[in-house]
């Protein structure tokens, strides 16, 4: 006799690492004293949470809508300060601007780029094509859905950017990651999700951006897509021994303005696989993942467009897909019909749209 086994999620173990005025908590990056900046992108503004975590009550405001900051490294003219970056609140320019030693300054745009649609940045490890070891990589959404997005290189000089790729098929580009060493043929390479799809994209040194692999993406809401991504650090390992570690971890967003429920962020290895994937996500667990940022090998802080903050640990990982093969989908409809089970499904209650 066939037995249907479910992969049914555990309650999840995540906490709240921290709380606040939050609307749309996009990035989130370290801050001084071992503290962490947190971006809301409908509030226009810029947070700073303790390295407790806790209640946030004040933010500084940017005067446009923030995606999260980065800190410029050596090399470049106004190195030790922060930029933020995002796209005004008419969503019809790219903004990135200089925010001083601590984040949270009074902003000075260093590009205004008619079009444009900064939504995640990152620095190269190293040199890779055109772009120098140290420069500083923005994903550039585009703000019409219709136009290709972009990745955009921070000249040193700070007097704007030049364009490395731009995404095939109309792709969006939200998250950005370079790959580690060990991530095989890929390592890297640089990762670029779609928030427009649940694709997810692999450019070489030469800018040419081909498919990696296709993510399912939560159902019932608005505009869910891929958001932000990053890999893990050495020795991130599940509950039963996997090591995850050097992974790509990829935020799926659940409703596109937030507070949405249903959730996930999928771990992918080198070739593509789903090789685990968050427990939270579902009307006792609420996730809208957006920003993810690691603190070390056991602890994954996330912005939640809920809206907080959480902290993972490997605790809320389980291994494989949360979507089963279809194969396997054959397997348990033949195993329910041998048992004369007509079937039945539990209703999920979903919170309202824009909640």
């Amino acid at each position: 006799m066939f037995t249907a086994v479910l992969n049914v999620r555990p309650a999840a173990a995540s906490t709240e690492f921290a709380s606040g005025p939050f609307a749309l908590p996009e990035g989130i990056t370290a801050g001084l004293d071992g503290g962490y900046l947190l971006s809301d992108a409908n509030k226009n503004e810029v947070y700073s949470i303790p390295s407790e975590g806790g209640a946030v009550t004040s933010g500084a405001t940017m005067g446009f809508r923030v995606f999260g900051e980065i800190a410029l490294p050596s090399g470049y003219v106004d190195s030790g300060q922060y930029l933020a970056y995002g796209v005004t609140n008419s969503d019809s320019d790219g903004v990135a601007a200089l925010t001083g030693t601590s984040g949270l300054g009074s902003p000075v745009p260093v590009i205004v780029s008619p079009g444009a649609y900064f939504t995640d940045a990152v620095v190269a490890p190293d040199a890779f094509g055109t772009i120098a070891q140290g420069q500083v990589v923005l994903a550039n959404d585009q703000t019409s859905g219709s136009v290709p997005g972009a990745i955009d290189v921070l000249n040193f000089d700070g007097t704007g950017a030049f364009v490395f790729a731009t995404m095939p098929n109309d792709a969006g580009a939200f998250g950005l990651a370079f790959a580690p060493a060990s991530f095989g043929a890929y390592a890297g390479d640089l990762f670029v999700s779609d928030d427009r799809s649940g694709n997810l994209y692999v450019v070489n040194a030469a800018g040419d951006a081909t498919l990696f692999a296709t993510l399912p993406l939560p159902s019932g809401y608005v505009d869910p897509g891929l958001r932000q991504i990053a890999f893990a650090p050495p020795g991130f390992t599940l509950p039963d021994g996997e090591d995850i570690g050097g992974d790509l971890f990829v935020s799926i967003a659940a409703q596109n303005g937030g507070g949405g429920v249903t959730g996930e962020i999928d771990v992918l290895n080198a070739a593509g696989v789903t090789v685990a994937h968050s427990l939270v996500g579902g009307s006792g667990t609420p996730l809208d993942p957006r920003g993810l940022y690691f603190v070390n090998d056991a602890t994954l802080l996330v912005a939640n467009a809920d809206p907080d903050v959480l902290e993972l640990t490997p605790d809320d990982f389980v291994p494989g897909s949360p979507v089963p093969e279809p194969s396997t989908w054959a397997m348990m409809l033949l195993g329910f019909a041998g048992l004369g089970f007509a079937g039945c499904r539990r209703a999920r209650k979903a919170r309202p749209a824009n909640a």
